[in-house]
């Protein structure tokens, strides 16, 4: 159930000024309240990382000693590496998470014909080194271990509303994640990545009435009114340039029914693929050697068997040229050129998670025990967590926001949110009608031409096939 949004600034009273001293109780983080409290270690570790993201524990001190006591470089160093604040800054996060705070519905025909689109995608965080033991990687080819945990994001893109934000182990694949996602509403669509394509769980979506639409992986056989099985590419050869077939099954061990959708792409398009694609196997190429060479001068007890990089094959130049998609959403539902711009809208949740790393600092992360990193990713989050809410709560459309530059604004903000929270609720709701009236200034897109918007595709406002490439 979604909350009003003019509710948002006494939750996030509660949220940063009650609720973590109400954990103390049962933590313990805070034996003596004299200079730190548990709800000004959390206010000044995520509105100053928001503020400044390569702030330091001195930087962050001096900025706690703002909103209390004062408080010394070391005594702040000293809290971010007791077992309890990662487990503190878990919980609130946790609970920021619980509503469903939405924005400004978009009124688009195509995106109100569902119960919410929701964009899934997920991605790497890395982390030092040192903490691959307790935070395993998914290593490198050099065979060397690396750290990094795995966020999983959930984005419904009609509302803006940020609907779940998981940590998973690095090492777990995304196929192994789609039941680790929150229970979709009848009628919503799911937009997903292609490392999520699983036909099983597909098929438990389509019988508990949910819509989606993902890219078809290279390696499906397809079969249509009991013909002979085929490959996707030798089913779609000679079949014009758009192909729109309501039922087919795809899959080997398991069947899935499913509507399928292919298009060629523009020769530009399908060269920059082929190149792409030739590099890429060009670089593995290297590393297969670069490896046997190592291997080589570390003598014969650490030889391993030779790994021969297969090279690229006619049809997969061929794939190059097609965007093939699998769909349960009917024909008359959907047509082929709103499905086009649904695919493309999937990158809204790649914007947001760049915005997130660049801005955020999310991998830039600094010190070596595993409670300080772990502190410093739950505050950013957090931060991040709150920037989102404030660019939902400038009365924009999220699809007609200027991310990028709406989060800025959020930053120049950040020290003062922190400070005003712990005074009345009528002194932090002057400072967000302020921040709220800022955004609504800076932060709506401008129409692009040459590049048109996610909410122009949309809306179909964009010319067919330009600048449109949904590899």
């Amino acid at each position: 159930m979604s909350d009003t949004l003019a509710e948002l600034p006494a939750f996030l009273h509660d949220l940063f000024c009650v609720y973590p001293d109400e954990l103390n109780a049962e933590l313990g983080f805070c034996q003596r309240r004299r200079a730190l409290t548990p709800s000004s270690f959390v206010r000044a570790l995520v509105f100053g990382w928001l503020a400044d993201p390569d702030a330091t524990p001195d930087d962050l001190a001096n900025y706690a000693s703002t909103l209390g006591p004062p408080l010394s470089g070391s005594a702040l160093r000293q809290q971010l590496l007791k077992t309890t604040a990662p487990v503190l800054l878990r919980a609130v996060l946790d609970a920021a998470l619980q509503p469903l705070w939405e924005g400004t519905p978009c009124l688009l025909p195509v995106l109100q014909r569902f119960n919410g689109v929701h964009v899934i995608d997920t991605s790497i965080l890395s982390l030092p080194r040192g903490l691959a033991r307790r935070y395993p990687g998914t290593g490198n080819q050099h065979g060397v271990c690396s750290a990094g945990c795995k966020v999983l994001f959930d984005l419904e893109i009609t509302c803006g509303g940020l609907v779940q934000l998981e940590f998973f182990s690095a090492r777990d694949p995304d196929q192994g994640l789609f039941a680790q996602c929150q229970p979709l509403p009848d009628g919503a669509l799911a937009l997903r990545d292609l490392g999520f394509f699983a036909a099983v769980s597909y098929t438990e979506q389509s019988q508990q009435g949910v819509f989606w639409l993902t890219r078809a992986q290279p390696q499906l056989v397809v079969q249509r009114d009991q013909q002979t099985t085929q490959t996707l590419m030798a089913f779609l050869r000679d079949r014009g340039e758009t192909v729109d077939l309501p039922a087919v099954e795809v899959g080997t061990k398991h069947r899935l029914h499913s509507r399928l959708i292919a298009w060629r792409v523009p020769d530009a398009v399908a060269a920059r693929r082929r190149q792409k694609r030739q590099e890429q196997q060009s670089r593995r190429q290297r590393r297969r050697v670069k490896a046997r060479r190592r291997r080589h001068q570390a003598g014969p007890l650490r030889r391993r068997p030779k790994r021969v990089v297969k090279p690229v094959t006619a049809e997969q130049l061929e794939w190059c040229e097609w965007v093939v998609v699998l769909t349960n959403v009917p024909a008359e539902q959907l047509s082929v050129r709103e499905a086009q711009a649904l695919l493309r809208a999937r990158w809204q949740i790649e914007v947001l998670i760049k915005v997130w790393k660049q801005s955020g600092r999310l991998e830039g992360l600094r010190g070596q025990r595993a409670e300080r990193v772990e502190c410093e990713i739950l505050a950013k989050l957090l931060g991040q967590v709150v920037t989102h809410w404030a660019l939902l709560s400038s009365g924009r459309v999220y699809l007609s926001l200027r991310v990028v530059s709406a989060c800025k604004q959020v930053r120049l903000y950040a020290e003062r949110l922190g400070q005003t929270l712990a005074q009345t609720l009528e002194t932090f709701g002057a400072v967000w009608g302020e921040l709220r009236l800022r955004l609504r200034r800076v932060g709506r897109r401008r129409r692009g031409r040459k590049r048109p918007s996610t909410e122009q595709r949309l809306a179909g406002l964009d010319q067919p096939w330009e600048a449109i490439d949904a590899a």
